[in-house]
């Protein structure tokens, strides 16, 4: 799971159960979580970054990009950038907790992911979606909970 931080908001139904996923998805591979795991399991749980990312027609990852991500390397430190500039992002926007949405801004501004490369290699404009991202994340209210967040 997402190691703690001090101060830190809660996370919302749906990050903790795109938290569990990735986890589950980097066990079934013998694997610590990567960014990869995030980004896939964003797509695989019910939330509402995986709402956004559909309305902007950005496709699920293939199964070729996802074989892909097995070769893909970044540093082992990499998921805790990213979840910690998620904490930072929903305080920043006076959030009453952690999201899917302030999940997929932070993963899109760590340009040394491996999520970020396997996007950017897949043709997506990371930086055009960011800005799109971002502009939600700090745009609406407190984020919606979106009750059970199983698989879809």
């Amino acid at each position: 799971m997402a190691p703690p931080l001090s101060s830190e908001l809660p996370l919302s139904d749906e990050l903790q159960s795109i938290f569990a996923h990735a986890n589950d998805l980097a066990s079934h591979e013998g694997r610590p979580v990567f960014s990869t795991h995030l980004l896939f399991a964003l797509y695989s749980v019910h939330n509402r970054a995986a709402r956004f990312l559909q309305e902007n027609h950005l496709p699920e990852p293939t199964p070729e990009m996802r074989a892909s991500a097995l070769a893909v390397k970044e540093p082992l430190s990499m998921v805790t950038r990213i979840y910690e500039r998620s904490h930072r992002l929903a305080s920043g926007a006076h959030s009453h907790d952690v999201t899917s949405m302030h999940l997929l801004a932070a993963m899109l501004r760590e340009s040394n992911s491996a999520a970020y490369r396997l996007l950017e290699a897949g043709g997506i404009n990371v930086s055009g979606i960011r800005t799109r991202v971002m502009g939600q994340s700090s745009a609406q209210a407190p984020p919606e909970r979106l009750g059970s967040a199983g698989p879809r």
